[in-house]
């Protein structure tokens, strides 16, 4: 506002450093919450690059109507961000090995199928120090979440196959906790 001539030079100097030290404050309150939270980091991470894409589509629609790149072009690299955007960037599961990582727990991934759905599965094994189950708990917690689904099902009694949209509830998580009374890597 003073580099536009909105306010003098004498109420900039005055309000500059009351505005500095505000905003320190902000800054050391959002790290607090990012560092106690590894989700909420990770989500951050996935808000700015989604952002950062949206900003790269404006920028190649700007270089369009400059006439600085073709159609073609302009065509092809929307195409890429467009499918960078509908797709998740940072999908759960990296959200969600980003998170245990950053509790300091190693996690390795096993591929897997549903049995009841033969969809596609994760196994994730995370060695956890004894005491510290809770936090694994707490951040599978806030990553899994279950929602409904309509999968086809046969009617049952009808003459001929008819699929019947039929309720389903997926996703969550499903824990085990053992414990494990020696550990080798060779």
């Amino acid at each position: 506002m003073s580099q536009q001539g909105l306010i003098s030079e004498h109420t900039w100097q005055r309000l500059a450093p009351v505005m500095e030290k505000q905003n320190n404050a902000l800054v050391k309150a959002v790290k607090q919450v990012v560092a106690s939270d590894p989700t909420f980091e990770a989500e951050e991470l996935d808000s700015a690059h989604r952002e950062a894409l949206r900003a790269q589509r404006s920028t190649l629609t700007g270089l369009l109507r400059d006439g600085v790149i073709s159609e073609e072009t302009h065509f092809q690299l929307v195409g890429e961000v467009d499918s960078a955007l509908t797709e998740q960037s940072y999908k759960w599961l990296e959200l969600l090995r980003y998170a245990l990582s950053k509790l300091g727990f190693s996690v390795s991934q096993l591929s897997s199928t549903g049995g009841f759905l033969s969809r596609k599965n994760v196994t994730l094994l995370i060695g956890v120090q004894a005491g510290r189950e809770k936090d694994v708990v707490k951040a599978l917690q806030e990553s899994c979440k279950r929602r409904v689904e309509f999968v086809s099902a046969p009617l049952h009694g009808a003459g001929f196959p008819m699929p019947a949209p039929t309720q389903v509830n997926v996703g969550g998580a499903t824990i085990f906790v053992f414990e494990v009374e020696s550990y080798d890597e060779i």
